[in-house]
């Protein structure tokens, strides 16, 4: 065939050798060798020494080049998406005001180490560092639908423990605790190791204000729906308003004229939380205290650790603990001592009143976490039209 040897340049080499470099990156940090496949594409393309001089020829080989190119590029776009960044979606208002509905954000998996998924189990890649309190980390479910309210009875260790992890509902909340904390809540105060801890200046909690009259009502409830730009309820008999706010927003009303007095008001009593057990008499305002497993702890089976510790055994760890006749077994086999095999973690929403975080879902262990969300990338307001839904204010926006 009459064609003649296509030279490499300068610019050539370096993409060559950069390719080169960035499989072989990708094969040693997931230690599979087949991701450096991922470059034979453009390698191929850069040293295809041959090149017709017939003009259908040409055409055709330039149309193979470009499959190659496609193929790597798109097979190079789910290895990032698979191990260094993914973006989400979030729809619901549990984060809110640091993450509102619409926002897309950036969850960078690389910082704590990609999960591996395997056909022994969940490994985790090397990472930058482990989680700290206060990182908004986005999670897999423990239950595969997601909704973990009520019981966990059913809770199936099988789909939990395979790689059907990835595909359970992913949630964002903040990380509040780490392995071997103590967490309590007592009136909305969250408390770690006896120390209370500050809630960010976003979160919000629901208020109750009372007025002299109902005109000050009015008046106080056009001023937050004009610069807060939420739509408190309003209580007429009472002239009271109540409303999801700040804290700093809380002060801002409270000093409003005709304003008397304003207090926190308490989540719903009757939501069901963990561990969902009858006898102990926690909500989202008062639960725990509860110390937040670490692996190798070794607990001493009691009724008590029983209750605590049974729920997360089983659904995390796949093994069922119980008591009978004061005997205390595990998977059937007598123990008085069980031993956890994964590092578990608090974590909560910044909208403290509704979320549904781990003070109903329990601890999360490790092998659920997908990473720490950095920045916003983009945003989108749902509930208005197309021409003015695009949030400008939030594109890539860090989250703190």
């Amino acid at each position: 065939m009459n064609c003649y040897r296509r030279s490499l340049r300068h610019d050539d080499r370096i993409l060559l050798w950069g390719s080169v470099a960035v499989t072989a990156i990708m094969a040693c940090y997931t230690g599979v060798f087949w991701y450096a496949l991922l470059g034979v594409p453009i390698v191929v393309s850069l040293v295809w020494v041959c090149r017709p001089n017939v003009l259908w020829l040409r055409i055709i080989h330039g149309l193979i080049l470009g499959v190659f190119w496609l193929i790597s590029m798109v097979c190079s776009g789910q290895w990032l998406k698979y191990y260094l960044v993914e973006i989400y979606k979030v729809p619901t208002n549990s984060m809110e005001q640091t993450i509102i509905p619409g926002d897309r954000v950036l969850v960078c998996k690389w910082i704590y180490g990609a999960r591996q998924f395997t056909g022994e189990g969940i490994e985790r890649l090397w990472g930058l560092r482990a989680i700290e309190r206060g990182d908004i980390v986005v999670f897999n479910s423990p239950e595969e639908n997601g909704d973990t309210e009520g019981t966990t009875e059913s809770a199936s260790w099988e789909g939990a423990n395979t790689q059907n992890i990835r595909y359970h509902t992913p949630y964002v909340k903040r990380c509040v605790a780490l392995p071997g904390d103590v967490v309590e809540i007592r009136e909305q105060e969250l408390r770690v190791n006896g120390a209370v801890q500050e809630a960010p200046s976003t979160a919000m909690f629901r208020y109750r204000f009372s007025f002299s009259d109902s005109r000050s009502m009015t008046q106080a409830a056009e001023w937050v729906e004009r610069n807060l730009l939420i739509a408190p309820k309003r209580l007429p008999p009472e002239a009271m308003l109540e409303t999801f706010l700040t804290r700093q927003e809380a002060d801002s009303v409270s000093m409003l004229p005709g304003c008397m007095e304003f207090h926190m008001t308490h989540s719903r009593p009757t939501t069901v939380v963990y561990p969902h057990h009858d006898s102990l008499l926690w909500s989202m305002n008062t639960w725990g205290p509860m110390r937040i497993p670490q692996r190798g702890d070794s607990i001493l089976l009691t009724e008590k650790t029983i209750r605590l510790y049974a729920p997360i055994v089983e659904l995390h760890e796949g093994h069922r603990i119980t008591l009978t006749d004061s005997t205390t077994s595990v998977d059937g086999v007598p123990r008085r001592y069980y031993v956890f095999a994964k590092d578990y973690y608090f974590m909560m929403g910044d909208h403290r009143m509704t979320s549904q975080d781990s003070r109903i879902i329990g601890p999360i262990a490790d092998d659920h976490i997908i990473g720490k969300a950095t920045h916003i990338t983009w945003s989108v307001n749902p509930e208005l039209d197309a021409s003015h839904q695009f949030r400008w204010n939030r594109i890539f926006k860090r989250l703190k």
